[in-house]
């Protein structure tokens, strides 16, 4: 399943408000793990445990043709 992922980061540890990713994975839980391999976690600034995960599903169409010969 594919996720919208918006981690913000903890007040006061910089002047960016966060970071966003789309990212394919199982389940929540897999998503957090990878989220504390971050250096930006690891270093104290994001605040994962209220990252908001959303799964989504991204869909696309094909032009109509509505050019007639």
């Amino acid at each position: 399943m594919e996720y919208l992922v918006i981690v913000y980061d903890k007040p006061g540890t910089t002047e960016f408000a966060g970071s966003s990713y789309n990212i394919v994975a199982n389940s929540r839980e897999e998503i957090i793990e990878f989220l504390k391999t971050d250096p930006y976690y690891k270093a104290g600034i994001w605040d994962v445990d209220n990252a908001l995960i959303y799964p989504y599903g991204c869909a696309g169409r094909l032009a109509k043709d509505i050019i007639k010969p």
